[in-house]
């Protein structure tokens, strides 16, 4: 069986390394799920589209 060696610097070392996201990562996310829920909104809105509106 394998014996883990978890000490301060290993855990600390191992939290820094998943948390350190960058911010652009992070600004392109929320980017990208605003413009998706927005686009599900407007094809769920019962908006007729075509020519036939600009009379």
């Amino acid at each position: 069986m394998e014996t883990l060696c978890l000490d301060k610097y290993t855990v600390s070392r191992k939290l820094r390394l998943m948390a350190d996201t960058p911010r652009w990562v992070k600004i392109m996310g929320i980017v990208v799920a605003v413009l998706v829920v927005v686009f599900l909104v407007l094809l769920a809105l019962p908006v007729e589209h075509g020519p036939g509106m600009h009379r």
